[in-house]
């Protein structure tokens, strides 16, 4: 996700965020609420406020602080109980941070603009590692267990292109005619 700053400077920076919570804010259980005209205040209106003040830029620090709290609350809100539902989590997780082509500001003119190229989903229990890229959101997935001895040590180096000029759209207009 990032290497810069370290690590260590990512999981301090947390600390920053303490205030993010898996539950709504009831302020009225935290401190005194005044009846007004408009209800009980203050009060939050209506839902996502548990997570006021998570940041959504595309920095580094920002993706990581973002990464975290978005799967430790959903772990603690409805933890996966299948494959599918924790790949879904995940995905959705990663939908989060997907930096698009041209969006970041360049330092110079040299620097390459930045982008989400590719993300990766490994099942280290499964060794099964599934890949999209940037311009294909269709999972591709590959099966270490059938690799066999293309993965021993002095194997012939393999590569697959990862940009190969689809979308990744599947045309379902027949299922409707």
């Amino acid at each position: 996700l990032t290497n810069d700053p370290n690590f260590e400077w990512h999981l301090r920076n947390l600390n920053n965020y303490a205030g993010i919570s898996p539950l709504v804010p009831d302020r009225c259980k935290d401190i005194s609420c005044i009846e007004t005209e408009v209800g009980a205040v203050p009060q939050p209106v209506g839902h996502g406020f548990n997570l006021f003040g998570m940041p959504g830029d595309f920095s580094p620090p920002s993706r990581f602080v973002k990464t975290y709290f978005l799967k430790e609350i959903a772990m603690y809100n409805a933890p996966p109980k299948t494959e599918r539902d924790a790949t879904t989590l995940a995905t959705a997780i990663i939908n989060s941070i997907f930096i698009p082509f041209g969006t970041v500001g360049k330092a110079s003119e040299l620097d390459p603009l930045e982008f989400t190229q590719f993300a990766l989903l490994k099942n280290p229990k499964k060794r099964e590692l599934m890949f999209r890229t940037y311009d294909s959101m269709v999972w591709k997935k590959i099966d270490m267990k059938k690799m066999g001895s293309s993965l021993a040590e002095g194997a012939k180096s393999m590569s697959i292109p990862l940009f190969d000029g689809t979308l990744g759209v599947q045309d379902i207009t027949a299922r409707f005619l």
